[in-house]
């Protein structure tokens, strides 16, 4: 699918302007390394491992070639496809860090572009924009959810429906940090309930920040499915790897 960039163009021009006034009067620190002027460095975006072919047609994960990772031939997905910006370390990671903990909204709006690449990228059919929802408790904690954050922007921008409503938490679950891929299954089974007048018939694109094994996207899917989801896709901006040497990345 393409974007219109006219109107993609207009609205990151429209949210250039207010940024900009709003820098003038706090003048930001890049996230990373502190310099006076930027939310995000240029030399530190730099730094950012993007993640480019080839990866797992599937998960998306950086292999040595174009083909099907072995977990995705193994236990198939409910998440027909799944595309990640970055791997989630130096700098990038500390972005997120800043979005996530800190109500760093100016970064979270400095992805919208890059995303919109990557979903241009793909041959999908997207009909509904989902962000990956929290848990009532936690969302009171935090005070916000941060994949809304960059799915309504977002969906603004390839000018689609953006429908929280359409996939709710229904479980409160513990936090996944430290918790294996099978722990993290369990963790989240269950987790998510989803709304079929929404959804059913629709082609989903979920959004989140990071990726780690893909349980809550696979969990979240597998809801979205049994509402009556076509196809469901994923997309965060970010993706954990436990050997950056195992993987080409560029």
């Amino acid at each position: 699918m393409q974007v219109d960039s006219y109107q993609a163009n207009k609205w990151g021009r429209s949210r250039s302007i207010l940024w900009k006034f709003l820098d003038l009067v706090y003048p930001p620190k890049c996230c990373n390394c502190g310099r006076i002027g930027y939310h995000f460095c240029p030399e530190c975006w730099s730094e950012i491992h993007t993640i480019k072919d080839p990866i797992c047609r599937v998960c998306g994960i950086p292999l040595m070639k174009n083909s099907i990772c072995l977990n995705c031939k193994t236990e198939p997905l409910a998440v027909d496809s799944i595309r990640s910006f970055g791997i989630y370390t130096g700098s990038l990671r500390q972005a997120i860090q800043r979005i996530k903990y800190s109500r760093d909204y100016s970064l979270a709006v400095m992805f919208i572009e890059p995303l919109l690449e990557l979903v241009n990228q793909q041959n999908w059919t997207i009909d509904i924009i989902i962000p990956v929802p929290l848990s009532a408790k936690r969302k009171r904690t935090r005070g916000y959810n941060q994949a809304s954050w960059l799915a309504k922007p977002f969906a603004k921008s390839l000018m689609k429906p953006f429908s929280p409503e359409g996939l709710v938490r229904v479980k409160e679950t513990k936090s996944q940090v430290g918790l294996s891929f099978k722990e993290r299954k369990i963790n989240v089974a269950g987790a998510f309930s989803a709304n079929s007048d929404i959804v059913n018939s629709r082609n989903i694109l979920l959004v989140d920040d990071v990726i780690t094994t893909g349980a809550t996207l696979q969990a979240c899917a597998v809801s979205l499915k049994k509402a009556g989801a076509v196809k469901v896709y994923g997309i965060t901006i970010a993706r954990t790897m436990n050997i950056l040497d195992d993987f080409q990345i560029q």
